[in-house]
Parts: C-alpha cells; sequence; structure tokens
C-alpha cells in the first residue's frame, strides 16, 4: 500500500484562496411570488434579512485556516440568475448591502439593473426561445453549475413543480 502524508501532496508556494462564501439564492419569477398580506415585499425582506444575517456571520468565522486561505476579511458573495422575481430581488439586495454578485445564466442575458453590478457574467449559451426548450437540459445543467459553486443555497419554491420559462 502506497502512502504519502498530506503535507507531500500540498506545493511548497501554492496560492491562498480568498476567504468566501457563495450564496446562491434561487426561486420563482415574480408570477408565482405570493401576492397580498404576506406577499412579495413580504418575502423579499426576509430574504434581504436571510442574505444580510449571512453576510454578518460570514465575516465572524473564524473557520478559514491561514494555511488555506489569505488573511483579509472573509465576504458572502451572491450568485444568482437573471429572471425577474426571486434573481432579481437578489441582485437588488447584493447592490444595496454592497455584496459581490455573480450571476450564471443559461444564455446571453440582456441589460438590467442587476447585471450593471455584477463583478461577473456567466452566460452557458442555451438556446434563446421564448418557449421551454423540448428538454430542460440547458437550465439543469446551469442550475447544477451553481450548486456546484455554492457553499450555502436560499431557495424561494412554493412546493409546486416548475412551468417552464413562460
Amino acid at each position: 500500500m502506497f502512502y504519502r502524508s498530506k503535507e507531500s501532496f500540498l506545493p511548497k508556494r501554492a496560492p491562498k484562496l480568498p476567504p468566501e462564501l457563495t450564496l446562491l439564492v434561487a426561486g420563482h419569477r415574480d408570477d408565482r411570488l405570493p401576492r397580498g398580506g404576506e406577499g412579495r415585499d413580504y418575502l423579499i425582506q426576509r430574504l434581504e434579512e436571510v442574505i444580510c444575517w449571512l453576510a454578518e456571520e460570514a465575516t465572524r468565522t473564524d473557520g478559514f485556516s491561514a494555511t488555506v486561505y489569505q488573511a483579509k476579511d472573509p465576504r458572502l458573495r451572491i450568485l444568482t440568475g437573471v429572471s425577474d422575481g426571486t434573481d432579481r430581488a437578489a441582485a437588488e439586495i447584493a447592490e444595496t448591502q454592497g455584496l459581490p454578485l455573480q450571476i450564471l445564466a443559461a444564455n446571453e442575458p440582456s441589460g438590467g439593473p442587476p447585471l450593471k453590478y455584477a463583478e461577473r457574467i456567466v452566460a452557458l449559451g442555451a438556446p434563446e426561445s421564448p418557449n421551454q426548450p423540448p428538454d430542460d437540459s440547458p437550465y439543469t445543467f446551469r442550475d447544477e453549475t451553481a450548486l456546484a459553486f455554492a457553499d450555502i443555497l436560499v431557495a424561494v419554491w412554493d412546493g409546486e413543480s416548475p412551468r417552464g420559462l413562460g
């Protein structure tokens, strides 16, 4: 059996990582968000409270080892899409709170407020179509990619099945 200590796997001068946590915010478009009493505004307020709390907690963590991470203040960054509703609300909250924003879209996003603020925009090149493609593979791939980069997920979901892009 071959054995090496963990120290022998580490390069002597590996670059240290920035101490960051990535929060993926995903959820419904405006037409699926609640209306009335505890409606959209209430939901967006709660989302902002969660994001602010996580941002504050991220800066307090001592879980970033000095041997792996750079010696600078930890930060929370927001990763989301470009759709109206939850994605746009998360982007606006990131901008209001001064949090880094990264956008991951299935296809090339058009302009809009969140895009101007984003520090990084990645479009995966899915076909642009006003209708749902015959399969959900471009959007499934986008969602799986976003999850792969997320440390934390906040999802706004009404308990119902997805209804496509429309």
